[in-house]
């Protein structure tokens, strides 16, 4: 768990790259005007960009070959006709 660091909003200001860096190592500061809290500092919780982000889930999961086949079930929970055997989804009703 991250320590939380009370300080006021003159400190903050003074010192504001320290803070940085202190968030940076896991740490959170809470800021304070009269002995109340105005504002949290926080790291992000990853660190990734969202480029980075594709594919860090690869091998933890699959999905069933089956994963788009009509499911009447499916079309009765969303309110839609499933398609007729033969009948594209693209092809409109007859």
């Amino acid at each position: 768990m991250a320590n939380v660091h009370r300080v006021g909003v003159h400190e903050a200001k003074t010192h504001f790259s320290r803070m940085l860096r202190e968030v940076e190592q896991g740490d959170e500061i809470l800021v304070t005007r009269s002995g109340r809290p105005v504002a949290r500092i926080v790291g992000e919780p990853t660190g990734l960009s969202v480029a980075d982000s594709f594919g860090m889930f690869k091998g933890q999961f699959a999905i069933g070959d089956d994963f788009d086949a009509d499911s009447e079930h499916l079309a009765d929970l969303f309110g839609v006709a499933p398609p007729k055997p033969g009948q594209r989804e693209s092809d409109p009703e007859h």
